[in-house]
């Protein structure tokens, strides 16, 4: 069996992202190392850990030993690079964990395989198993995430081709770390005045109690959809060609139970249009429980919106005024409410970076030529 896993793992590495099927074996679960192994029925990697931490901000849900256990709640057995192969030899694509670009004076968002994480460990007598985010919890909202995946960002390699998250110890991260082996989609600053998250007292067990976590492809599709006062339908930034909700959804997946909505409302939205889109989800095949239903347009982003497109409206302006002074009062007109519900969804989000700038100035300048 050490054969067979040693061939996948060197048939990974020098193959770069193609990997070899699954070893043919009677063993459902294989240990690779010490505290990680792979369970080929239910393709995932479990690693073994323990609670360390119940109290405090946090920059990471898991670390190896030795390493950052005053800012994560769990210390893993496994080296980081253990995990990194496991996961290799799981089919998942190491990506690039965030990064700072000193030019652009911005963080790169990082990339690569998502997967979802859970934890499974005793309560009162029993083995449960239950979403990693549950042992989370915001202090100043008092929630807890709904729905959370980390991204195989892979760390990075140093000059002597030692993987860095074995130094740091940065295994599964809530911040922005470069040797994150797993990592949010999201950029989260590691300020101590910026920290989000907490552990959830009622959730996480005491101290020293023994853990594991399960790592597994994401298996479900993300879909956020916009809906305005009056039911018409906004996806990536444009009012859809088709009225129809479901068939929409059957234009992005051919799997729509396997797919995640966040559908945003507007203000002044009619009930009775909200509940016919959402008829429209349930029969083309989307799960009651994979919706959510979000406000668009919070009053915080409305005025982040306002300053943003007066901003590039202003510099539009500007270049108009130098290179044909007749033509600068169209550059005062207001975007299109499709353009301005994007740049909600994109704060939202917190995507907001130079390529959506120049997608605002762009748009304002074709509308003003």
């Amino acid at each position: 069996m050490g054969v067979q896993l040693l061939g996948l793992w060197i048939g990974w590495w020098a193959g770069g992202l193609i990997l070899a099927p699954p070893p043919q074996t009677s063993q459902p679960t294989v240990t690779l190392t010490e505290g990680v192994r792979i369970d080929w029925s239910h393709r995932r990697v479990e690693m073994d850990g323990q609670v360390v931490l119940r109290e405090g901000y946090l920059e990471l849900v898991a670390c190896s030993r030795q390493t950052r256990e005053h800012e994560s709640i769990i210390c893993v057995q496994a080296k980081p690079m253990h995990i990194y192969q496991a996961l290799g030899l799981l089919g998942l694509e190491p990506g690039q964990p965030p990064l700072w670009d000193w030019q652009a004076q911005r963080v790169l968002p990082p990339w690569g395989s998502a997967v979802e994480i859970s934890v499974r460990y005793e309560q009162q007598g029993e083995i449960v198993e239950r979403p990693v985010q549950e042992w989370l919890i915001n202090p100043h909202t008092q929630r807890t995430p709904r729905r959370l995946y980390w991204l195989f960002s892979g760390s990075q390699f140093d000059d002597q081709q030692q993987l860095l998250a074995d130094g740091e110890g940065t295994v599964i991260s809530l911040v922005d770390f470069d040797s994150s082996i797993l990592t949010l989609p999201r950029s989260f600053s590691s300020n101590n005045s910026e920290l989000i998250w907490q552990p959830h007292p009622e959730h996480v067990p005491p101290l020293q109690t023994r853990c594991t976590l399960l790592i597994q492809p994401l298996n479900q599709r993300l879909l956020v959809v916009g809906l305005d006062s009056c039911g018409d339908i906004y996806w990536r930034g444009q009012r859809s060609p088709t009225s129809d909700l479901g068939r929409l959804v059957g234009i992005s997946t051919l799997e729509p139970q396997n797919l995640c909505i966040t559908v945003k409302i507007s203000s002044g939205l009619d009930p009775a249009q909200l509940q016919m889109r959402l008829e429209q989800l349930y029969e083309a095949g989307v799960a009651r429980k994979n919706i959510t239903i979000r406000p668009a347009s919070p009053e915080v982003l409305q005025q982040a919106v306002v300053g943003l497109v007066a901003w590039s409206q202003r510099l539009v302006f500007f270049r108009l005024q130098n290179n044909n002074p007749g033509s600068t009062n169209k550059a005062q007109e207001k975007l299109p409410a499709a353009h301005v519900y994007m740049l909600e969804d994109w704060l939202q989000r917190r995507l907001l970076d130079w390529r959506i700038v120049r997608s605002v100035i762009r748009y304002t300048l074709l509308q003003s030529a």
